[in-house]
């Protein structure tokens, strides 16, 4: 067990505070990102703030802290994880870290009041996109699905680099999308979420004029 010098590759250990106290029973998931490679992961990325984050994908726990705030995760082979933490009252924390070598610097993780993501589909073309299902990708997060107005909401968001997709079916009227925002603790963040029509994306073609190249819009 460690508060201050966890490591990684062999059992993994950490302390959850609140306010500098510690935290007992919250839960601790870690994203090994086994998975991003799936098919429901190839999508066109939109960044809605700077510096996106590792995406969530396969997970490994979760466990709860003790009446010291500690926890103990297996091991982790080395590259780049998502650590999420969220106590019973709702305060949470996202975090995004790289394993090098046999031993991370990890420390205390100080737990921050949660966010909520209010938000709204539409088209490119414009006009409201109703029955969309959107993803927050999340241990815990769920989905959405939009309503006659195209609205959503995610409530009790930890804090931090957070991912949305939408859930792409192979007949979708739709190319695949996924979004980046980041909260703050306690906010509560708009966003406007634009689909592009299949049957409207711009096309390139590739023809042969007087014997040149030329490229242009279909």
């Amino acid at each position: 067990w460690s508060r201050a010098r966890p490591t990684w590759r062999l059992p993994s250990a950490g302390a959850a505070r609140r306010a500098g106290e510690p935290v007992l029973g919250a839960e601790v998931t870690l994203s090994t990102l086994d998975g991003a490679d799936e098919p429901e992961f190839q999508s066109a990325v939109v960044r809605l703030d700077p510096d996106p984050t590792p995406r969530f994908a396969g997970a490994m726990g979760p466990v709860r802290t003790d009446a010291t705030g500690r926890f103990l995760i297996g091991g982790l082979r080395e590259g780049p994880i998502l650590l999420f933490c969220r106590s019973v009252e709702g305060r949470g924390l996202r975090r995004a870290l790289e394993v090098q070598g046999a031993r991370t610097e990890l420390g205390d993780l100080e737990l921050s009041p949660s966010a909520k993501i209010v938000g709204r589909v539409q088209r490119h073309s414009g006009g409201a996109v109703d029955g969309i299902r959107i993803v927050l990708e999340d241990p815990e997060g769920g989905s959405a699905l939009t309503d006659s107005d195209g609205d959503f909401v995610f409530e009790r968001v930890a804090p931090g680099g957070t991912w949305l997709r939408m859930h792409h079916e192979q007949d979708s009227d739709f190319e695949a999308r996924a979004w980046f925002l980041r909260l703050e603790p306690g906010s509560e963040r708009n966003v406007e979420l634009e689909l592009v029509d299949r049957t409207v994306c711009k096309l390139r073609l590739h023809l042969a004029l007087n014997g040149r190249d030329w490229h242009g819009p279909a």
